[in-house]
């Protein structure tokens, strides 16, 4: 039987897509698989005229009558039926395609397109501009596709056709202000460039340099580093390894400003030095803290990496996340710093970059930057910053007694030797305990296993020695351990180093010596009952004398030496008389040395 012609003399279009230009449709490119039908071929229902229904003015609606009668049919029993909805007051969907969807396939396959208009139109209108013909502002198009075969397929595809708006001016300028450029623009105002020069020995570099470089020569090198201000009158910390052996250091500001700065004070301990200029109001670094850092979250490393070979005092940021907390760098050869509990991060960290801060989203100073792991000189995604409470008590004990007051509380553990003997003891074994010490007062006794203090979790020695860098004299720690099988809790009052505390006495002019007590034996690890420990010696008088600072001088000549005004009484008296010798003890070894006292 031959398909019906409609009623309209016209050939039936394609569907099309409505256009803002009055009265004249825009086409749309035609899809591979669709065919144009037999002219005069409508899709068979009463509604139907063939032709896509003009909207009436009157009503200000468009119905989805004619649109939902455009139907398709192809070979295979295929019907493709298009409705288009919108609503131009929100610019949202109305609902009808959501409706028309939600239908079984048993629905769609007995609902003709007649009965889908009308079921669209009893939810969905096109609101109209006033200013135009029945001309929708937005057009939403929903394509439903039913396929007769034993499984119904329904492939639904939903897109804005009309030109997405661009977004205003000030929407862009917001979406770039990230919380990376917020914590940038916040800390980098604080952030000073370090330069220092000091006179290093020169080596030969070939063969040539050992006959033509005078013996002892030395050359004036430069180095660059990082810092930040912490006070508005021109406090700044930075790394000691920055400023060691500097005879002159200037700190370069971000707007370029110079000035020439004096070291208050420096720890070679834990790698910090206190710089100061004279400025005055100095924008200052916002300060956090490093206890509440979680592991992923964005940090910020700002510095000044190859200093003026950037052509500039701008300050370099790079970005990163927190990769852990609390990591402990095993001591390597010619390290005279303790890098334990460090914050471990990816951001970039290259040379030039040591004592700038390393900060968190908000912009807040989290830690200083000191150290990376590389095996070639360029960061590889593993560098380390100083807690910032740390950097802060040690810089505060600088600029208050001009040195670091170390904590003790009387016990040894065991070192290096017994990095896995964690996982038998279940935590860190006590190997001494000083008579008369906090530890011992509390009631420690040798072989004990400490489980943890200040709240972390003890394994190694080098735990134990960031809770005695964190811990100051004066404080009290809470420690948990273990005593004949049974789990035990004490407070232990924190004192200074006995070293510190006992009475120094100065011989040869430079010289300071210590007593040998109980308590600064277990402290210095000393072997001899008796004795005199070297508190400080000058650099000079290391040369000239062969002795070191933490030598325990035993005898003089003949003469035993018990005290440190035994040997006070013994320099004077040789003074003059020719060669002294003195013997000590070393590191747990017996040593000799001669010279002449005048």
């Amino acid at each position: 039987m031959s398909p019906r012609r409609p009623s309209s003399s016209r050939p039936h279009p394609l569907p099309r897509r409505c256009s803002t230009r009055r009265g004249r449709p825009e086409r749309r490119p035609r899809p591979r698989h669709a065919r144009r039908p037999p002219r005069g071929r409508g899709c068979g229902t009463s509604r139907c005229s063939g032709s896509p229904r003009r909207p009436t003015r009157a009503s200000g609606e468009v119905s989805l009558v004619s649109r939902a009668c455009d139907a398709v049919r192809r070979p295979g029993g295929r019907a493709r039926y298009r409705a288009h909805s919108t609503n131009w007051l929100d610019g949202e969907p109305c609902g009808a395609s959501d409706q028309l969807l939600r239908w079984t396939a048993r629905e769609r396959r007995e609902t003709s397109p007649a009965h889908i208009s009308v079921r669209a139109r009893d939810c969905c209108r096109w609101v109209l501009r006033p200013d135009l013909r029945a001309r929708p502002v937005r057009v939403k198009r929903v394509e439903l596709a039913v396929m007769r075969a034993p499984l119904a397929f329904v492939s639904v595809v939903a897109w804005a056709v009309a030109a997405t708006p661009h977004l205003p001016a000030q929407d862009l300028a917001r979406s770039r202000q990230t919380a990376i450029v917020t914590a940038a623009t916040r800390l980098a105002p604080a952030v000073v460039s370090v330069n220092v020069l000091r006179r290093q020995r020169r080596l030969p570099q070939d063969p040539f340099d050992l006959f033509f470089t005078p013996r002892g020569s030395e050359q004036v090198v430069e180095g660059y580093g990082s810092g930040f201000i912490i006070s508005p009158d021109g406090v700044v910390i930075t790394n000691q390894h920055v400023t060691q052996g500097a005879e002159q250091i200037v700190v370069t500001t971000r707007d370029g400003r110079d000035f020439p700065a004096t070291i208050q004070g420096e720890d070679p301990l834990t790698d910090i030095a206190v710089l100061k200029v004279d400025g005055s109001n100095l924008p200052t670094a916002p300060l956090g803290k490093s206890t509440d850092l979680m592991i992923g979250e964005w940090v910020v490393a700002v510095g000044n990496p190859f200093a003026y070979l950037l052509g500039n005092s701008e300050p370099t940021v790079t970005a990163g996340v927190v990769s852990a907390v609390g990591r402990n760098l095993l001591p390597s050869e010619g390290q005279s710093g303790i890098y334990v509990g460090m914050i471990q991060t990816d951001a970039a960290i290259n040379p030039g970059n040591s004592g700038g801060p390393l900060a968190n989203a908000l912009g807040e100073v989290v830690g200083v930057n000191s150290s990376i792991f590389t095996s070639s000189g360029g960061s590889v995604g593993i560098g380390f910053a100083i807690p910032i409470e740390r950097a802060l008590r040690v810089a505060d004990e600088l600029r208050r007694f001009g040195k670091v007051r170390r904590a003790w509380v009387g016990l040894d553990v065991a070192g290096a030797e017994d990095l896995r003997g964690w996982k038998q003891a279940g935590g860190l074994r006590v190997t001494q305990v000083a008579v008369g010490g906090p530890a011992g007062r509390a009631g420690l006794v040798t072989g004990d296993v400490l489980i943890s203090a200040l709240g972390r979790r003890l394994r190694t020695f080098l735990d134990w020695e960031a809770v005695m860098l964190d811990t100051g004299p004066g404080d009290t720690l809470v420690v948990s351990y273990r005593h004949a099988g049974g789990t035990r809790s004490v407070r232990l009052a924190v004192t200074d180093f006995p070293t510190t505390l006992a009475e120094k006495v100065a011989v040869l002019g430079g010289m300071k010596v210590v007593t040998v007590t109980g308590s600064v034996r277990a402290e210095r690890n000393i072997q001899s009952d008796h004795g005199a420990l070297i508190y400080d010696l000058p650099d000079e008088m290391e040369d000239a004398t062969g002795l070191r600072s933490g030598d325990v001088i035993l005898q003089i000549n003949r003469v035993r030496i018990s005290t440190a005004e035994d040997l006070r009484r013994a320099f004077s008296a040789t003074a003059g008389a020719g060669a002294v010798t003195v013997w000590f003890e070393r590191a747990g070894r017996l040593g000799r040395t001669a010279f002449y006292v005048r």
